[in-house]
Protein backbone atom coordinates (compact mmCIF):
# COMPACT_ATOMS: atom_id res chain seq x y z
CA UNK A 1 0.00 0.00 0.00
CA UNK A 2 0.81 3.58 -0.32
CA UNK A 3 3.47 4.94 2.39
CA UNK A 4 1.87 8.26 4.57
CA UNK A 5 3.68 10.74 2.82
CA UNK A 6 2.29 9.58 -0.42
CA UNK A 7 -1.13 9.47 1.26
CA UNK A 8 -0.68 13.04 2.32
CA UNK A 9 1.79 14.07 -0.81
CA UNK A 10 3.90 15.27 1.34
CA UNK A 11 7.90 14.83 0.59
CA UNK A 12 11.27 15.54 2.65
CA UNK A 13 9.51 15.41 6.91
CA UNK A 14 12.31 16.94 8.48
CA UNK A 15 12.17 14.08 11.60
CA UNK A 16 12.93 15.75 14.68
CA UNK A 17 14.03 14.00 17.79
CA UNK A 18 13.88 15.37 21.27
CA UNK A 19 17.76 17.30 22.24
CA UNK A 20 18.29 17.72 18.79
CA UNK A 21 21.24 20.08 17.83
CA UNK A 22 20.27 20.36 14.38
CA UNK A 23 20.81 24.27 13.43
CA UNK A 24 17.44 23.55 10.65
CA UNK A 25 15.88 21.85 13.48
CA UNK A 26 16.20 24.81 15.86
CA UNK A 27 15.23 27.57 13.19
CA UNK A 28 11.94 25.32 11.99
CA UNK A 29 10.94 24.68 15.76
CA UNK A 30 11.72 28.31 16.58
CA UNK A 31 9.55 29.51 13.32
CA UNK A 32 6.79 27.50 14.80
CA UNK A 33 7.04 28.65 18.46
CA UNK A 34 6.87 32.06 17.21
CA UNK A 35 4.09 32.07 15.19
CA UNK A 36 1.86 30.49 17.30
CA UNK A 37 3.48 32.28 20.64
CA UNK A 38 4.14 29.17 22.73
CA UNK A 39 7.48 28.97 24.42
CA UNK A 40 10.84 27.77 22.76
CA UNK A 41 11.60 25.70 25.69
CA UNK A 42 8.35 23.92 25.69
CA UNK A 43 8.91 20.26 26.32
CA UNK A 44 5.61 19.60 25.32
CA UNK A 45 7.06 20.88 21.20
CA UNK A 46 9.96 17.98 22.30
CA UNK A 47 7.51 15.12 23.33
CA UNK A 48 4.77 15.59 20.41
CA UNK A 49 7.98 15.72 17.87
CA UNK A 50 9.67 12.60 19.71
CA UNK A 51 6.19 10.50 19.67
CA UNK A 52 6.27 11.17 16.17
CA UNK A 53 2.45 13.09 16.38
CA UNK A 54 3.77 16.79 15.03
CA UNK A 55 5.96 16.73 12.03
CA UNK A 56 7.30 19.32 9.40
CA UNK A 57 8.11 19.53 5.72
CA UNK A 58 6.77 20.57 2.21
CA UNK A 59 3.01 20.28 1.51
CA UNK A 60 2.66 19.41 -2.70
CA UNK A 61 -1.12 19.43 -2.89
CA UNK A 62 -3.22 20.56 -5.90
CA UNK A 63 -4.28 23.12 -3.85
CA UNK A 64 -0.63 24.67 -3.46
CA UNK A 65 -0.94 26.86 -6.72
CA UNK A 66 1.27 29.31 -7.35
CA UNK A 67 3.86 27.09 -5.26
CA UNK A 68 4.81 24.53 -7.29
CA UNK A 69 8.23 23.63 -5.30
CA UNK A 70 5.96 23.41 -2.13
CA UNK A 71 5.47 24.90 0.67
CA UNK A 72 7.08 24.55 4.70
CA UNK A 73 3.99 23.28 6.82
CA UNK A 74 3.70 21.79 10.04
CA UNK A 75 1.53 18.93 10.34
CA UNK A 76 -0.34 17.52 13.39
CA UNK A 77 -0.88 13.68 12.80
CA UNK A 78 0.23 10.19 14.08
CA UNK A 79 2.16 7.24 13.17
CA UNK A 80 -0.55 5.24 12.77
CA UNK A 81 -2.91 7.85 11.22
CA UNK A 82 -3.81 7.92 8.07
CA UNK A 83 -4.61 11.68 7.96
CA UNK A 84 -3.27 15.02 9.28
CA UNK A 85 -4.01 18.92 10.03
CA UNK A 86 -1.69 20.42 7.76
CA UNK A 87 -0.83 24.67 8.27
CA UNK A 88 1.45 26.35 6.91
CA UNK A 89 4.69 27.76 8.30
CA UNK A 90 4.10 31.32 6.94
CA UNK A 91 0.53 31.10 8.68
CA UNK A 92 -0.57 32.26 4.78
CA UNK A 93 -3.82 30.35 4.03
CA UNK A 94 -4.30 27.55 1.23
CA UNK A 95 -5.44 28.24 -2.17
CA UNK A 96 -9.07 28.50 -1.40
CA UNK A 97 -9.29 29.80 1.67
CA UNK A 98 -8.31 28.61 5.65
CA UNK A 99 -5.41 28.01 7.43
CA UNK A 100 -6.22 24.54 8.41
CA UNK A 101 -5.94 21.66 6.19
CA UNK A 102 -6.55 18.24 6.35
CA UNK A 103 -4.68 16.23 4.60
CA UNK A 104 -5.01 12.42 3.67
CA UNK A 105 -7.72 9.57 4.13
CA UNK A 106 -11.06 10.01 6.24
CA UNK A 107 -11.35 10.25 9.49
CA UNK A 108 -14.46 8.04 10.75
CA UNK A 109 -14.49 9.37 13.92
CA UNK A 110 -10.90 8.21 14.77
CA UNK A 111 -9.33 10.92 16.78
CA UNK A 112 -5.07 11.77 16.22
CA UNK A 113 -3.20 9.15 18.27
CA UNK A 114 -5.84 6.79 19.54
CA UNK A 115 -4.25 3.97 18.59
CA UNK A 116 -0.93 4.83 20.26
CA UNK A 117 -3.31 5.90 23.44
CA UNK A 118 -3.85 2.13 23.83
CA UNK A 119 -1.03 1.41 26.02
CA UNK A 120 -1.46 4.74 28.42
CA UNK A 121 -4.03 4.79 31.46
CA UNK A 122 -4.40 8.55 31.21
CA UNK A 123 -5.08 10.42 28.07
CA UNK A 124 -5.45 13.96 27.41
CA UNK A 125 -7.90 14.89 24.86
CA UNK A 126 -8.12 18.28 22.46
CA UNK A 127 -10.43 19.66 19.53
CA UNK A 128 -8.27 20.91 16.96
CA UNK A 129 -4.74 20.16 15.56
CA UNK A 130 -2.86 23.14 17.37
CA UNK A 131 -4.71 22.34 20.95
CA UNK A 132 -3.66 18.41 20.11
CA UNK A 133 -0.12 19.85 19.62
CA UNK A 134 -0.34 21.95 23.31
CA UNK A 135 -1.85 19.10 25.07
CA UNK A 136 1.97 17.43 25.08
CA UNK A 137 3.33 19.85 27.32
CA UNK A 138 0.00 18.65 29.87
CA UNK A 139 1.51 15.20 29.12
CA UNK A 140 5.33 16.46 29.21
CA UNK A 141 4.86 17.94 32.85
CA UNK A 142 3.01 15.07 34.46
CA UNK A 143 4.40 13.46 37.03
CA UNK A 144 4.51 10.29 35.21
CA UNK A 145 4.56 11.02 31.42
CA UNK A 146 5.05 8.06 30.37
CA UNK A 147 1.77 6.81 31.58
CA UNK A 148 -0.23 10.00 29.51
CA UNK A 149 -1.17 9.63 26.14
CA UNK A 150 -2.40 12.41 24.05
CA UNK A 151 -5.29 12.68 21.68
CA UNK A 152 -6.93 14.89 19.44
CA UNK A 153 -10.60 15.38 16.99
CA UNK A 154 -10.18 17.84 14.33
CA UNK A 155 -13.55 19.28 14.65
CA UNK A 156 -16.44 19.61 17.27
CA UNK A 157 -18.50 18.04 15.06
CA UNK A 158 -17.75 14.63 15.09
CA UNK A 159 -18.76 11.96 17.01
CA UNK A 160 -16.14 9.43 18.50
CA UNK A 161 -16.67 5.90 16.76
CA UNK A 162 -17.08 2.56 18.46
CA UNK A 163 -13.45 1.47 17.89
CA UNK A 164 -12.49 4.93 19.45
CA UNK A 165 -14.52 4.16 22.22
CA UNK A 166 -13.58 0.90 22.81
CA UNK A 167 -9.86 1.72 22.69
CA UNK A 168 -10.48 4.04 25.38
CA UNK A 169 -12.49 2.38 27.46
CA UNK A 170 -12.17 2.54 31.34
CA UNK A 171 -9.03 5.04 30.72
CA UNK A 172 -8.86 8.33 32.66
CA UNK A 173 -9.45 11.49 30.23
CA UNK A 174 -9.32 14.60 30.44
CA UNK A 175 -11.04 16.65 27.61
CA UNK A 176 -9.61 20.15 26.94
CA UNK A 177 -12.18 22.09 25.92
CA UNK A 178 -12.57 24.82 23.60
CA UNK A 179 -14.41 27.96 25.26
CA UNK A 180 -17.29 28.95 22.93
CA UNK A 181 -20.40 26.59 22.69
CA UNK A 182 -20.04 24.72 19.82
CA UNK A 183 -16.20 23.60 21.98
CA UNK A 184 -18.29 23.11 24.92
CA UNK A 185 -20.91 21.02 23.36
CA UNK A 186 -18.34 18.78 21.66
CA UNK A 187 -16.43 18.18 24.75
CA UNK A 188 -19.61 17.04 27.25
CA UNK A 189 -21.07 15.15 23.91
CA UNK A 190 -17.57 12.81 23.66
CA UNK A 191 -17.62 12.69 27.33
CA UNK A 192 -21.30 11.20 27.54
CA UNK A 193 -19.99 8.46 24.97
CA UNK A 194 -16.81 7.56 27.08
CA UNK A 195 -18.36 7.49 30.20
CA UNK A 196 -21.08 4.65 29.17
CA UNK A 197 -17.90 3.18 27.85
CA UNK A 198 -17.01 3.33 31.67
CA UNK A 199 -14.23 6.22 31.24
CA UNK A 200 -13.55 8.15 34.12
CA UNK A 201 -13.84 11.52 32.46
CA UNK A 202 -13.13 15.46 33.30
CA UNK A 203 -14.18 18.10 31.14
CA UNK A 204 -11.81 21.29 31.40
CA UNK A 205 -12.43 24.81 30.14
CA UNK A 206 -8.96 25.47 28.89
CA UNK A 207 -10.08 29.50 27.96
CA UNK A 208 -11.12 29.32 32.02
CA UNK A 209 -7.85 27.66 33.12
CA UNK A 210 -5.82 30.57 30.95
CA UNK A 211 -7.64 33.36 32.00
CA UNK A 212 -7.40 32.39 35.70
CA UNK A 213 -3.53 31.54 34.91
CA UNK A 214 -3.21 35.41 33.77
CA UNK A 215 -4.95 36.78 36.75
CA UNK A 216 -2.89 34.77 39.13
CA UNK A 217 0.01 36.16 37.69
CA UNK A 218 -0.57 39.99 37.45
Amino acid sequence: GPTLQEVLGVESFVQLSKGSESTYAGKIVKALCDLRQWPQEDPGIALAIERGNLRFGYSRRAWNLGAPDGVSCWFMGSPSSTYCEARRLDEAEWWGGGKARIMGGARNGLPLGVEEAKQFPQVYMAEGGPDYVRAHTLAAMHETPGTVGVIGMLGGKSDLSDKAVETLRGKAIRILAHSDEAGLNAAERWAGTLRRAGALVAVVDVGKVARAAQVSTE
